[in-house]
Protein backbone atom coordinates (compact mmCIF):
# COMPACT_ATOMS: atom_id res chain seq x y z
CA UNK A 1 0.00 0.00 0.00
CA UNK A 2 1.37 3.59 -0.94
CA UNK A 3 1.04 6.44 1.17
CA UNK A 4 3.53 5.58 4.27
CA UNK A 5 4.87 7.80 7.07
CA UNK A 6 6.88 6.62 9.64
CA UNK A 7 8.23 9.03 12.73
CA UNK A 8 11.93 9.89 12.54
CA UNK A 9 13.34 12.49 14.64
CA UNK A 10 15.99 14.69 13.12
CA UNK A 11 19.04 12.81 14.52
CA UNK A 12 18.00 9.52 12.10
CA UNK A 13 16.48 11.68 9.54
CA UNK A 14 20.20 12.70 9.23
CA UNK A 15 21.53 9.35 10.48
CA UNK A 16 19.77 8.03 7.28
CA UNK A 17 21.03 10.57 5.37
CA UNK A 18 24.44 10.27 6.42
CA UNK A 19 24.22 5.94 5.96
CA UNK A 20 23.01 6.70 1.94
CA UNK A 21 26.11 8.66 1.55
CA UNK A 22 28.58 6.45 2.79
CA UNK A 23 30.54 3.47 1.84
CA UNK A 24 27.83 0.82 2.95
CA UNK A 25 24.99 1.98 1.27
CA UNK A 26 24.76 0.51 -2.09
CA UNK A 27 25.74 2.58 -5.70
CA UNK A 28 22.94 4.36 -6.76
CA UNK A 29 21.89 5.66 -10.08
CA UNK A 30 20.42 8.68 -10.93
CA UNK A 31 16.60 8.08 -12.96
CA UNK A 32 14.43 10.75 -13.35
CA UNK A 33 11.91 9.05 -14.89
CA UNK A 34 10.05 5.68 -12.94
CA UNK A 35 11.39 3.56 -11.41
CA UNK A 36 12.86 5.94 -9.39
CA UNK A 37 12.40 4.77 -5.83
CA UNK A 38 11.18 6.52 -2.85
CA UNK A 39 8.48 4.63 -2.97
CA UNK A 40 8.79 2.66 0.76
CA UNK A 41 9.84 4.52 3.81
CA UNK A 42 10.66 1.40 5.50
CA UNK A 43 12.99 -0.06 2.95
CA UNK A 44 16.64 -0.21 3.44
CA UNK A 45 17.21 2.81 1.35
CA UNK A 46 15.50 4.56 -1.51
CA UNK A 47 16.41 2.92 -4.57
CA UNK A 48 13.75 1.08 -6.85
CA UNK A 49 15.38 -2.18 -8.09
CA UNK A 50 14.33 -3.52 -11.72
CA UNK A 51 15.14 -5.30 -14.55
CA UNK A 52 14.96 -4.74 -18.80
CA UNK A 53 12.28 -7.42 -19.97
CA UNK A 54 14.66 -10.57 -21.08
CA UNK A 55 17.51 -9.45 -18.39
CA UNK A 56 18.70 -10.61 -15.49
CA UNK A 57 20.84 -7.45 -14.60
CA UNK A 58 19.44 -5.57 -11.93
CA UNK A 59 19.30 -1.95 -11.87
CA UNK A 60 19.44 0.14 -9.22
CA UNK A 61 17.70 3.22 -9.39
CA UNK A 62 16.36 6.98 -7.78
CA UNK A 63 15.97 10.50 -7.86
CA UNK A 64 16.53 13.31 -5.90
CA UNK A 65 13.17 12.99 -4.29
CA UNK A 66 13.64 9.55 -3.73
CA UNK A 67 17.03 10.25 -1.20
CA UNK A 68 15.07 13.11 -0.06
CA UNK A 69 11.97 11.09 1.02
CA UNK A 70 13.56 7.98 2.27
CA UNK A 71 15.37 10.21 4.31
CA UNK A 72 11.92 12.24 6.13
CA UNK A 73 10.57 9.04 6.73
CA UNK A 74 7.65 9.43 4.07
CA UNK A 75 6.64 7.31 0.14
CA UNK A 76 6.59 10.13 -2.49
CA UNK A 77 3.27 9.27 -3.55
CA UNK A 78 0.60 10.53 -0.73
CA UNK A 79 -2.51 9.46 -2.20
CA UNK A 80 -4.78 10.84 0.92
CA UNK A 81 -2.70 13.57 2.92
CA UNK A 82 -1.51 15.10 -0.53
CA UNK A 83 -4.28 14.80 -2.91
CA UNK A 84 -4.60 18.64 -3.08
CA UNK A 85 -1.42 18.89 -5.26
CA UNK A 86 -0.52 16.82 -8.54
CA UNK A 87 -2.76 14.00 -7.23
CA UNK A 88 -0.58 13.00 -4.54
CA UNK A 89 3.04 13.00 -6.07
CA UNK A 90 5.51 14.36 -3.83
CA UNK A 91 7.97 16.26 -5.70
CA UNK A 92 10.52 19.45 -5.73
CA UNK A 93 7.65 21.92 -6.79
CA UNK A 94 4.89 20.10 -5.26
CA UNK A 95 6.46 20.72 -1.90
CA UNK A 96 7.24 24.23 -2.66
CA UNK A 97 3.55 24.60 -3.65
CA UNK A 98 2.00 22.89 -0.41
CA UNK A 99 4.48 25.07 1.70
CA UNK A 100 3.61 28.37 -0.36
CA UNK A 101 -0.12 27.26 -0.03
CA UNK A 102 -2.18 25.49 2.70
CA UNK A 103 0.95 23.86 4.63
CA UNK A 104 -0.63 20.32 4.90
CA UNK A 105 2.42 18.70 4.52
CA UNK A 106 5.38 20.56 4.86
CA UNK A 107 6.50 23.91 6.46
CA UNK A 108 9.22 25.87 5.88
CA UNK A 109 12.23 27.17 8.10
CA UNK A 110 13.51 30.23 8.22
CA UNK A 111 17.11 28.80 8.70
CA UNK A 112 18.94 25.34 7.85
CA UNK A 113 18.40 22.47 11.09
CA UNK A 114 19.99 18.74 10.90
CA UNK A 115 17.56 16.77 9.00
CA UNK A 116 15.68 19.28 7.04
CA UNK A 117 15.31 19.65 3.08
CA UNK A 118 16.73 22.02 0.93
CA UNK A 119 14.98 22.50 -2.23
CA UNK A 120 14.57 24.75 -5.19
CA UNK A 121 12.42 24.72 -7.78
CA UNK A 122 11.84 24.14 -11.86
CA UNK A 123 11.66 26.32 -14.56
CA UNK A 124 10.54 26.93 -17.70
CA UNK A 125 12.74 29.54 -19.37
CA UNK A 126 10.83 30.12 -22.54
CA UNK A 127 6.89 29.48 -21.92
CA UNK A 128 6.79 26.28 -24.03
CA UNK A 129 5.48 24.57 -20.97
CA UNK A 130 8.43 22.18 -20.04
CA UNK A 131 10.89 22.56 -17.79
CA UNK A 132 14.87 23.87 -18.56
CA UNK A 133 15.40 23.49 -15.25
CA UNK A 134 14.55 21.20 -12.86
CA UNK A 135 14.52 21.18 -9.18
CA UNK A 136 16.67 19.77 -7.02
CA UNK A 137 16.47 18.36 -3.39
CA UNK A 138 18.42 17.31 -0.69
CA UNK A 139 18.40 16.36 3.28
CA UNK A 140 21.00 18.82 5.28
CA UNK A 141 23.06 17.07 7.82
CA UNK A 142 25.42 19.89 9.09
CA UNK A 143 25.02 23.47 9.21
CA UNK A 144 27.88 26.39 9.97
CA UNK A 145 27.14 27.67 13.36
CA UNK A 146 26.83 30.92 11.53
CA UNK A 147 24.52 31.39 8.89
CA UNK A 148 23.48 34.23 6.27
CA UNK A 149 21.61 33.10 3.15
CA UNK A 150 23.29 36.24 1.53
CA UNK A 151 27.14 34.55 1.74
CA UNK A 152 28.23 31.76 -0.32
CA UNK A 153 30.58 30.68 2.54
CA UNK A 154 27.57 29.60 4.55
CA UNK A 155 26.03 27.49 1.84
CA UNK A 156 29.53 26.05 0.86
CA UNK A 157 29.29 25.28 4.41
CA UNK A 158 26.46 23.37 4.46
CA UNK A 159 26.82 19.50 4.62
CA UNK A 160 24.11 17.97 2.14
CA UNK A 161 23.41 14.30 1.29
CA UNK A 162 21.17 14.29 -1.91
CA UNK A 163 20.97 11.68 -5.02
CA UNK A 164 21.92 14.01 -8.46
CA UNK A 165 22.64 13.13 -11.87
CA UNK A 166 26.31 12.19 -11.42
CA UNK A 167 28.81 10.16 -13.28
CA UNK A 168 28.59 6.70 -11.70
CA UNK A 169 27.61 6.64 -8.10
CA UNK A 170 24.23 9.19 -7.57
CA UNK A 171 24.25 9.26 -3.45
CA UNK A 172 26.89 11.11 -2.00
CA UNK A 173 27.22 14.08 0.38
CA UNK A 174 28.16 17.58 -1.16
CA UNK A 175 27.84 21.40 0.03
CA UNK A 176 24.78 23.48 -0.04
CA UNK A 177 26.96 25.35 -2.88
CA UNK A 178 24.27 23.92 -5.68
CA UNK A 179 21.47 25.56 -3.92
CA UNK A 180 22.66 29.30 -3.69
CA UNK A 181 22.37 32.07 -5.89
CA UNK A 182 21.71 32.06 -9.53
CA UNK A 183 21.79 29.46 -12.24
CA UNK A 184 22.68 29.02 -15.43
CA UNK A 185 20.66 31.38 -17.20
CA UNK A 186 20.99 33.53 -14.15
CA UNK A 187 17.42 32.99 -12.31
CA UNK A 188 17.65 32.75 -8.61
CA UNK A 189 17.48 29.41 -6.81
CA UNK A 190 15.50 31.12 -4.39
CA UNK A 191 16.03 27.83 -2.92
CA UNK A 192 13.86 26.76 0.57
CA UNK A 193 14.50 24.86 3.79
CA UNK A 194 11.93 22.75 4.47
CA UNK A 195 10.49 19.73 7.03
CA UNK A 196 7.59 17.38 6.73
CA UNK A 197 5.53 17.41 8.35
CA UNK A 198 2.80 14.46 8.02
CA UNK A 199 2.38 12.09 10.85
CA UNK A 200 1.81 8.60 10.43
Amino acid sequence: MRGKVIALTAAERVARARYLASPTAPTIYYRLDYPNGGANPEAADPAARWSHPGSTFVNITADCIAGAAWCAGFDRYQPTRFKHIYEGSINCDSIRLDVAGPGRCFERLAAPAPGCMVVYGSLDYDGDHRWDRIGHIGTVVEVPAEWDARERACWQALGVVDIAGRKGRANARTTGGAWFGADRQGKAKDAWFVRAIMRP
